[in-house]
């Protein structure tokens, strides 16, 4: 699927492949290795509220993308500089929605060791990912994306 062309990326597994497969760790481990903290249910619900809000949050970015005529594929050629939707808040907005689904399942279903593995889940998608596409992203639209970066933060909030 991914090649080196310099037209992609050159992202090699699909972000929510990461967030999956250390989410599956995380449940492993708590199969093998019970860890509860043993909160009160309103935990639970903080972590159904970060689903609930994950699942829209990434149905935005989507439709965005797709109104702008650009692939959400990280395998496909990026079209255009999107600076609308969910685009305005942060540069990754689809990363953003990952984790929130992510930590809402951990809280929801008390699966405190995929927390624990959160921290290397971000690192992978900013190192692996998040450079790359950064990268490319300015080779190939140069001071539109540069001034995009220096206005919209990439997590949002960092």
């Amino acid at each position: 699927m991914p090649n080196n062309s310099k037209s992609i990326t050159g992202v090699k597994v699909p972000p929510p492949i990461t967030f999956i497969g250390f989410f599956l760790v995380g449940y492993l481990l708590d199969y093998c290795f019970p860890f509860s903290l043993d909160l009160n249910n309103s935990i639970k619900l903080f972590g159904i509220v970060l689903v609930g809000i994950s699942f829209p949050f990434a149905f935005w970015a989507m439709i965005t993308m797709k109104t702008k005529q650009t692939p959400v594929s990280t395998f496909q050629p990026t079209t255009s500089i999107i600076k609308t939707g969910p685009f305005r808040f942060a540069r990754n907005p689809m990363y953003v929605a990952l984790v929130l689904l992510y930590l809402g399942l951990v809280f929801w279903l008390e699966l405190f060791w995929c927390l624990f593995l959160l921290p290397i889940v971000i690192a992978i998608v900013h190192y692996k990912v998040i450079l790359k596409e950064e990268q490319y992203l300015a080779t190939k639209f140069g001071k539109e994306y540069l001034d995009y970066k220096n206005q919209v933060k990439r997590w949002g909030i960092v």
